[in-house]
């Protein structure tokens, strides 16, 4: 009995002991085949663009005169003054304004190319893994402080990495190059101060035509397809309505009836022209996987030792993604553990049908309103207890919470800034504010705007000299536009101790500043309020 248990055993580890063999070989062998150019599918419809219709063909050259996208020359640091706290924008009270106006005035030719680029519809900038592939003329505007002309060295530069893997992360859509995404924010600001200054000279005229640019800007940041470019424009549309906010706040009317249609038709275009779909990620992610894994020819593949090896090189972000050591176990020693990964990580049509699903459930959460309760909790959970199946999706990913967040504040700064133009045109036209909302139904709004954050119509209320205009919020009271406060805290009322919604009943909080945030739950005795965006508070 004995020996024939004995034989049974020393069959089924020859058996397991082959099986680890073959799974090592395959796992040495396997190679991926990164065969498919994802770069020229995102550049695609960029190519197809008129040049009539490309604001880069405006932009290039005065941005290489002004090495504004990485050049020390184009920092504009006399824009900036430092409060202690942070650097913000130089505001016409401040010691260091007569040097932010020097500098604007050595700088007419770029703030007139910013002005007529903004206009075009579309970037038109074709976006490039490797420094060689752009033009001379490109290379002088977007790389000003790499040498102008000659082959520039490639690769990832990272040391120990073999020579296969470094190819196929320097070849990869993750080392795309996006030097002129910070360039926007740049330049909206130039454009602030700018404003400013045209406010000091009752050019009103200038400060239209520049926040009509900032709101080109935005669209022209979001002409990719990438999220990381999309979020860049919401960012400079956000600066873009600080601005507009700012100056009707300071003046009672600064503009002509004209210019406030044209300012809320700049609006309109920005609402029209955004869209927030995750194509891009989704080639971003299939380019990733081609890199990692082998390919059978009918769409299925294994992780490979270059795939382990990518992963290694991104394990900081790994880690800081999803959590310390959950990869630690193969990543240590790819060559001895690497049969295992071949089967504990997901197959290659596992991970692509993974992720089309999440990317499906992401895009249609982040075209839901806030009122319908959309949560996004259990997919990052999900995609977090996937992680060992699926780490390249881990990585990837993106956090969809915060980039819905994101949506909803835009929808909301636009909405409220389209309506309080509209309460300016009314006021230009009779004189006087209007005494409710639905007087702007009569030749100035077609419909009430909708609050994102419940879905119905947004209100309006006269408040000392001027008005707001405010949805229920998430509670769904009226509470006549009272809206939440920053607390700061009493014994050091530079620093700040978080951000807490405050109601009547919250006595205990100190003094508030003219900042608050949107409510993120019902909060009993406030609303949400969008315009003014920064205005006084009620004490």
């Amino acid at each position: 009995m004995f020996p024939k248990f004995t034989r049974s055993i020393a069959l089924l580890g020859m058996v397991s002991v082959s099986g680890i063999v073959i799974a090592w070989m395959l796992f040495i062998v396997g190679r991926p085949d990164p065969s498919v150019n994802y770069l020229a599918e995102l550049n695609a419809e960029v190519e197809q663009i008129p040049d009539s219709q490309k604001a880069w063909n405006i932009y290039r050259d005065v941005w290489a005169e002004y090495q504004f996208c990485e050049g020390l020359g184009g920092h504009f640091q006399e824009l900036l003054v430092d409060d202690g706290i942070s650097a913000r924008l130089v505001q016409p009270e401040d010691a260091e304004w007569a040097s932010a106006i020097k500098k604007l005035e050595d700088s007419t030719s770029l703030l007139e190319s910013l002005r007529a680029g903004a206009r075009a519809p579309h970037l038109g900038l074709v976006l490039q893994t490797n420094l060689n592939d752009y033009s001379l003329a490109d290379r002088a505007a977007l790389f000003p402080d790499l040498p102008a002309e000659g082959p520039i060295r490639g690769g990832m530069g990272v040391a120990g990495v073999a020579a296969d893997v470094d190819v196929l992360m320097a070849e990869s859509m993750m080392n795309m190059l996006l030097p002129h995404i910070q360039s926007f924010r740049k330049a909206a600001r130039i454009l602030i101060v700018d404003s400013r200054y045209a406010n000091q000279q009752g050019d009103t005229e200038r400060i239209v035509k520049n926040i009509e640019s900032i709101m080109g800007l935005s669209q022209q940041a979001a002409d990719s397809n990438l999220l990381i470019c999309k979020l860049v424009g919401l960012s400079v549309e956000r600066l873009g309505f600080e601005l507009l906010d700012e100056l009707l706040a300071k003046h009672s009317q600064p503009f002509t009836q004209n210019q406030l249609v044209r300012l809320q038709e700049a609006i309109q275009r920005v609402i029209q022209g955004f869209d927030f779909s995750l194509s891009g990620e989704r080639i971003l992610m299939l380019d990733m996987i081609q890199r990692v894994y082998t390919n059978n020819g009918q769409g299925d593949g294994r992780i490979t030792k270059q795939g382990l090896a990518i992963l290694d090189i991104s394990r900081e972000l790994l880690v800081e993604r999803i959590g310390g050591g959950r990869f630690s176990y193969w990543l240590a020693n790819k060559i001895l553990t690497g049969p295992i990964a071949l089967f504990s990580i997901a197959t290659r049509r596992e991970t692509t049908q993974q992720m089309e699903d999440w990317l499906l459930s992401t895009e249609l959460k982040l075209k839901s309103p806030v009122y319908e309760k959309t949560f996004w909790d259990n997919l990052g959970a999900e995609v977090r207890q996937a992680a060992i199946k699926h780490p390249i999706l881990a990585f990837l990913f993106p956090a969809s919470g915060g980039i819905h967040q994101n949506i909803l504040k835009a929808r909301a700064s636009r909405t409220g800034a389209s309506m309080a133009l509209a309460v300016y045109q009314y006021r230009v036209r009779n004189g006087q504010w209007p005494a409710s909302a639905d007087a702007l139904l009569d030749g100035f709004l077609e419909s009430l705007p909708l609050d994102p954050q419940s879905g119905k119509p947004l209100k309006y209320s006269r408040q000392g000299d001027g008005f707001v205009i405010y949805g229920v919020g998430l509670d769904g009271e009226d509470n006549g536009g009272f809206r939440p406060r920053l607390a700061l805290s009493g014994r050091r009322p530079d620093v700040q101790i978080g951000i807490q919604e405050w109601s009547r009943e919250n006595d205990w909080i100190p003094e508030p500043t003219s900042q608050y945030q949107y409510a993120q739950k019902a909060q009993k005795g406030t609303d949400h309020v969008v315009w003014p965006r920064k205005g006084s508070v009620d004490k």
